[in-house]
């Protein structure tokens, strides 16, 4: 792993090998040999996506729908003759929680007589003349609406808009014959109120939020490099509504994105898949990724020779120096061949279980015992090797530090937790576990598994 040091720490060593003979046994029948490797289990994640969408083109869509300026009246043979102007001035809508409440200011003005009695469409006492807001500054109103939001699961947003309030600011106090023209204007504008309520009401369901989140999930399948670890692929399976609220003309969503990420050794390019209805939600936060981290048998090699490259093991005339070490997969263990010159000169094979104590941090190669065909060779030259003694002190001493392993692989999964990407999609998040999970030996690495844990966020930014 690049980047990544190794604190190694040896026993003494010590051979004894006589005869003046080059120990030279076969290699571990197993040498070579691999177990299949288990894949990386997919573990479900929940991923929180807050989203939001303006509702102001909904708003201004509807009011175009909706004419500025209404006239009408009645011309009665007998009774209010009138007609009316009502202009459309501005609207406000705020929004709370689950509703999207508006307030409509409009002028209005109206001018009109009252005769007492008709006859053959002629009055017979001269009209008694009346106006409101004509050939003056028109008088004000307020309406007051509000829409209720559902979300069906096709992305379709579905209100139910209606008038709560309509009401003159600045009445006009017109009554003839115990008739209030402002309750006959009130009456007259009801029709056309109700024409808004539809138009709102249609112009959210055409709305295309499915085109907001569609960039978001097409990002979220593209593989995420994690420089020397691979490339993290979160792999969606499931949108739902967690949450969702208004706030002036915007929605704010809170979405639950279930995924089963993984992480792979290479770039996997896949089909973008559209994105799929809604699903029922199911709390919940948080990710969890296995991932493995490789330690080549090149590296492990390489480290322990130079740190037994200047150790001589032995006493007297039967000193040696490791002048080379070189690891290799052995079924279900880890295979070692040292090789030695000095006063005698060969190599030795030795067998041994991998383990990462995750307190710690640090990879100990437990028992640790020669070969079958090393034992039986030094049987006959070196014995005393069998020591139970000189094995264990060597194998308190085959540790391997992997802090630097872990913190390299940190640093690459908490920076592919926060980054921008296509579609104005901006993640973040943080990874708060990194946990030991098992080991693998392969072809040409030992691989660590670790399961990383923390939580993870998406949001997305439109121009």
């Amino acid at each position: 792993m690049a980047n990544a040091t190794r604190s190694i720490t040896l026993g003494m060593f010590v051979v004894l090998l006589g005869c003046g003979r080059t120990l030279q046994p076969l290699p571990p029948q197993s040498s070579g040999h691999t177990v299949a490797v288990d894949p990386l289990p997919e573990v479900d994640s929940r991923i929180t996506i807050p989203v939001r969408v303006d509702l102001a083109p909904i708003i201004d869509q509807a009011q175009s729908e909706w004419p500025r300026e209404y006239t009408g009246g009645a011309h009665p043979c007998s009774g209010l003759r009138y007609r009316y102007k009502v202009e459309r001035r501005g609207m406000k809508v705020i929004g709370q929680r689950k509703t999207l409440a508006a307030h409509l200011s409009l002028g209005y003005g109206f001018q009109g007589e009252y005769c007492a009695g008709c006859i053959m469409e002629i009055c017979v006492n001269p009209p008694i003349p009346f106006s409101c807001g004509w050939d003056e500054p028109m008088r004000r109103m307020e309406v007051e609406m509000e829409s209720k939001l559902t979300l069906d699961p096709r992305w379709r947003l579905l209100t139910e808009t209606r008038f709560t309030h309509l009401k003159p600011v600045d009445e006009c106090r017109v009554t003839f014959a115990r008739v209030n023209i402002n309750d006959e204007l009130l009456k007259q504008l009801q029709p056309n109120l109700a024409e808004l309520e539809k138009a709102i009401d249609r112009e959210s369901s055409a709305f295309p939020l499915k085109s907001y989140i569609q960039p978001l999930w097409s990002a979220l399948q593209e593989p995420i490099p994690l420089d020397e670890l691979g490339f993290l692929h979160i792999k969606p399976a499931a949108l739902s509504v967690a949450e969702w609220s208004f706030k002036g003309t915007e929605l704010d969503l809170t979405l639950g994105l279930r995924a089963r990420p993984e992480v792979l050794p290479d770039f996997k390019a896949s089909k973008p898949t559209a994105l799929p209805d809604l699903s029922q939600h199911q709390p919940g936060g948080g990710f969890q990724i296995y991932t493995d981290l490789t330690l080549p048998y090149s590296k492990l090699s390489g480290l322990m020779t130079a740190f037994m490259d200047t150790i001589w093991l032995g006493s007297g005339k039967n000193r040696i120096r490791i002048s080379g070490v070189r690891f290799f997969p052995a079924g279900r263990k880890l295979g070692m061949e040292l090789s030695f010159t000095g006063s005698k000169k060969g190599v030795l094979f030795l067998l041994s279980v991998p383990e990462v104590d995750q307190a710690t941090r640090r990879l100990y190669l437990k028992e640790l015992d020669y070969d079958l065909n090393t034992r039986n060779l030094m049987l006959k030259s070196a014995h005393w090797l069998l020591d139970e003694k000189i094995k264990r002190k060597l194998s308190e001493h085959m540790v391997f530090e992997l802090k630097d392993l872990y913190e390299f692989a940190s640093r690459s999964i908490q920076g592919s937790l926060n980054q921008k990407r296509d579609g104005g999609v901006v993640l973040s998040g943080n990874l708060t576990r990194l946990e030991y999970a098992g080991h693998a030996l392969g072809n040409d690495a030992l691989r660590i598994r670790v399961l990383a844990s923390g939580e993870i966020s998406a949001r997305v930014s439109y121009p």
